[in-house]
């Protein structure tokens, strides 16, 4: 309402500069966590991605959600390096259901309790209080993050050149790309389901709540099922699905789910269908655990929170031009 027609493409516009960043800092940030430790590029991280949104509760304009939005790709490795933190202790057999459990737990958790609390706090309390219980939450992770999280045992010292070597974007690519079939293969799948799930995900609330006219509290229900759908599907469903069926059938049948919720939500006529759209989007979120898990066990062990950096900048990269193009 704010922005009126221009909402798609300055939103567009937003997760293409974040996604652009991501996609050059991502690898680097991996490699670096490989070699000067993980927790506080982690608590970086943590602070990178909830500021475009505790802002608002500061204060600040929608402007400056949306340039803090865009900047926020600097620092936008959170998975990667959870990520690595897990390879760093978990046996690569079981990094599939621990990569899934931490989506499902965090991601998922935060989908099906966030919106459902959000939209009772704008009812009672006002919007501004969504916002203002948006830096509470931050506030509070990044003190988990400090006190709770233990550093891997010591990589041992580094110069300078050596760091910033390490550091260079370029590198991950011309060296584990280049070098490494497998690291390609993943890559160019993770660039095209992103790319669709990206335009997806970008525009299907505004497209919703004009088609449906959907409310605050409609949209959290949904939201809602994808979380608890998700939460499901990372814990319990990635741990059954791997008795039965590999890695890569695992993943084919996530990307299969993603691309049956795109139908149902591009052809609905009727808002209720829109329920069993985001529970087969949940069961889709399993496929970037899927991917995460092959990554680590195709490259070095010292190598993980690089390679992990890598994929997360393909992701990344369509987190931008997915949302742009589709935005046009």
């Amino acid at each position: 309402s704010h922005y009126g027609q221009r909402a798609y493409l300055l939103g567009g516009w937003a997760a293409t500069c974040k996604g652009l960043l991501a996609f050059l800092t991502s690898p680097a940030l991996g490699a670096l966590s490989d070699v000067i430790g993980r927790k506080w590029l982690f608590f970086a991280c943590v602070l990178g991605t909830a500021a475009p949104y505790a802002v608002l509760g500061l204060g600040a304009s929608l402007d400056t959600h949306l340039i803090l939005l865009g900047l926020s790709g600097l620092l936008s490795a959170t998975f990667p390096l959870a990520f690595a933190f897990i390879a760093d202790s978990v046996a690569p057999q079981q990094r599939a259901s621990a990569f899934g459990a931490t989506i499902g737990l965090g991601l998922g958790g935060a989908f099906f309790v966030g919106p459902a609390l959000g939209a009772t706090i704008d009812e009672l309390l006002g919007t501004s209080a969504v916002f203002k219980a948006c830096v509470a939450v931050t506030a509070f992770n990044a003190a988990f993050a400090v006190v709770v999280l233990h550093e891997p045992p010591s990589r041992g010292r580094l110069t300078w050149s050596e760091l910033l070597r390490r550091s260079n974007p370029c590198r991950s690519f011309t060296g584990l790309l280049v070098a490494s079939r497998p690291m390609r293969l993943l890559s160019v799948i993770t660039l095209f389901y992103y790319l669709a799930l990206w335009g997806f995900l970008a525009n299907k609330g505004v497209y919703a709540r004009r088609r449906f006219q959907l409310t605050s509290r409609e949209t959290a229900a949904q939201l809602s099922v994808f979380g608890a759908v998700s939460s499901l599907s990372q814990t319990a469903g990635l741990s059954a699905a791997r008795k039965v069926a590999s890695e890569a059938q695992i993943a084919r049948a996530c990307f299969a789910c993603a691309m049956g919720a795109m139908l149902i939500y591009g052809f609905a006529t009727d808002s209720r269908l829109l329920y069993p759209a985001m529970a087969l989007l949940g069961l889709s979120v399993g496929g970037f655990a899927t991917v995460s898990s092959l990554c680590s066990q195709v490259v070095p062990h010292a190598l993980v929170g690089e390679a992990q950096g890598v994929i997360a900048s393909m992701k990344a990269l369509m987190e931008g031009v997915g949302p742009l193009a589709f935005a046009w």
